[in-house]
C-alpha cells in the first residue's frame, strides 16, 4: 500500500511528496500547484464529507487521493474553470466548485470542507507518535 504525505519546511519554500510502499521509502520534489494554477493551489490538502465530518480524499499534485474505505486509486484534477474542476472516477465524470472559501460542491450532491492546516499537523503528529519505532 502506498501512502503520500505533503512536507514543507516553510508556507513559502518548496514542498516534497513523501511515497511510502512496505519496503520503501522515497522523497520525490514536486513543484507546487500554485505555480501552475491557483485553483488547485487554494485545493491542495486533506478534504472531509461535510455532513459527517469523514475523510474523504486528499488534493495533491494534480491529483485526489482516495480515502482508504474507498479502495480506489488516485484520479487526476482537470481544471475546467477558475473556480470548477472535474474528475473521472470508474468511468463516470464528476464535476465540483469551489466556493473560494474551504468547500467543493460536487454535481452529485456531495459537499466536502477542508481540513484547516493545524488539523493536518496534528493528525500526522498523532499517527508519528503512533508509528513503530524503526530497529
Amino acid at each position: 500500500m502506498w501512502h503520500l504525505c505533503c512536507v514543507t519546511a516553510e508556507e513559502s519554500g518548496p514542498q516534497e511528496a513523501v511515497v511510502t510502499a512496505p519496503a520503501t521509502s522515497e522523497v520525490i520534489p514536486v513543484v507546487s500547484a500554485a505555480a501552475e494554477n491557483p485553483l488547485l493551489s487554494q485545493l491542495e490538502g486533506n478534504w472531509n464529507r461535510a455532513e459527517d465530518s469523514k475523510f474523504m480524499a486528499a488534493i495533491f499534485a494534480h491529483k485526489i487521493s482516495w480515502a482508504k474505505r474507498f479502495k480506489s486509486p488516485p484520479v487526476d484534477v482537470t481544471i475546467l474553470s477558475s473556480d470548477k474542476i472535474s474528475v473521472e472516477v470508474e468511468g463516470e465524470r464528476l464535476t465540483a466548485w469551489f466556493d473560494g472559501q474551504a468547500q467543493l460542491v460536487w454535481d452529485d450532491g456531495d459537499v466536502w470542507q477542508k481540513q484547516r492546516q493545524t488539523d493536518v499537523r496534528q493528525s500526522i503528529q498523532r499517527s508519528l507518535t503512533k508509528a513503530p519505532k524503526a530497529p
